[in-house]
């Protein structure tokens, strides 16, 4: 009976594996899983796992993280006993040891690609809606700049108006408008995005991650609240089901100029104003950052000390390569650099009429 048990394990693990590598090296269509996963599946997982998830007080993700470093740490020792116990050989315990690891990360991957990941291979906006996301001319930098700068200046908040409970509910107001105006129907976002325990990720030179096995947004508490709302609004672009960080980028920048709320804009406006200031001229980047109102300059540089004061630089370097060549072996072929991607996308999407560039 046991080696039968055996014998079925062996047999689901293998088909999982070919499952994956299937999965991995011939991808279907992605139209097929538009229609299928991101449009068909994902929506029913999403209803039911991210409410759940949400009403959670505090992460789900630390909690399951401290679980799963307990039992690296007591498994193999209680292990060895038992088996030892039995008289079986090291080589015995070995092979056993490999088996659950090798089952524990096939399962894990599948869950991963069942829960979301297979979102990485859902059509991009840029060819959804014909866009000729070639790099945005100096012209149109430059435009985006005077044009963010001035919108900055309507929007910027009072001491007194800066509430991001408000904020992030108007940021979550308009990514369902706008997911439901591309997609026919709004997608479920969780009415929270949770803060994990300041330098948690910005030590590894991340702001913010969608932790794909919970849905769970999660931001760094080191960042200030206004790099906080603009970090919250691109993991809402992911639990939205843009998996593709070019994707949350876009969805996340045209839902927060759209926001009700001027301080969630203002946070928006901010974060793309730096994106894009920094395809300028050193010299017309100073003048400007110079334009800017000085708490418009104050919040920049608070977000800039938070990062320098917990980023450690080579936990930043390893984050960066793993991070690289995982977004790679999900279909996004251009690694990390998709994270530069918004200004281009931006500047096609306001050249169909799509975008309307921010003004007074």
């Amino acid at each position: 009976m046991k080696r039968k048990r055996l014998t079925r394990a062996n047999v689901a693990l293998l088909g999982l594996l070919v499952g994956i590598g299937l999965w991995t090296f011939c991808p279907p269509p992605r139209a097929w899983v538009e229609s299928w996963y991101s449009l068909g599946i994902y929506p029913y997982i999403s209803a039911v796992m991210v409410p759940a998830i949400s009403a959670i007080p505090f992460s789900v993700t630390l909690l399951a993280l401290g679980a799963g470093v307990l039992w690296f740490f007591l498994y193999p020792p209680l292990s060895w006993w038992r088996w030892r116990k039995r008289q079986a050989s090291v080589r015995f315990i070995l092979l056993h040891w490999f088996r659950v690891a090798l089952a524990i990360f096939l399962c894990g991957y599948a869950l991963f690609l069942v829960l979301w990941g297979m979102g990485y291979r859902r059509e991009r906006l840029e060819h959804r809606w014909g866009l000729e996301a070639t790099e945005a001319s100096p012209e149109e930098v430059s435009r985006w700049v005077d044009g963010l700068r001035m919108a900055i200046e309507r929007d910027l908040p009072r001491t007194a108006d800066r509430d991001p409970d408000r904020a992030l509910d108007s940021l979550i107001a308009a990514l369902l408008q706008v997911v439901e105006e591309w997609q026919g129907a709004p997608p479920i976002l969780p009415e929270r995005v949770k803060r994990v325990p300041a330098g948690w990720l910005l030590a590894w030179g991340t702001t913010g991650v969608t932790v794909p096995w919970f849905i769970e947004p999660l931001v760094d508490g080191g960042e200030p609240d206004v790099a906080y709302l603009s970090v919250a609004a691109h993991e809402l672009g992911h639990v939205a089901g843009f998996c593709a960080e070019a994707d949350a980028d876009f969805v996340a920048a045209v839902a927060g100029l759209r926001a009700k709320d001027a301080y969630a804009r203002y946070a928006v406006e901010l974060s793309l104003f730096r994106r894009f200031v920094a395809l300028v001229s050193l010299e017309d980047r100073r003048k400007a950052y110079a334009a800017l109102p000085a708490a418009a300059r104050r919040d920049i540089d608070e977000s800039r000390k938070a990062a320098k004061r917990y980023r450690r630089a080579k936990l930043d370097a390893i984050q960066t390569g793993i991070y690289d060549t995982y977004l790679r072996s999900q279909g996004l072929e251009h690694g990390v650099r998709e994270y530069s991607f918004v200004v281009k996308l931006l500047a096609a999407a306001e050249r169909k009429g799509i975008v309307k560039l921010p003004a007074r």
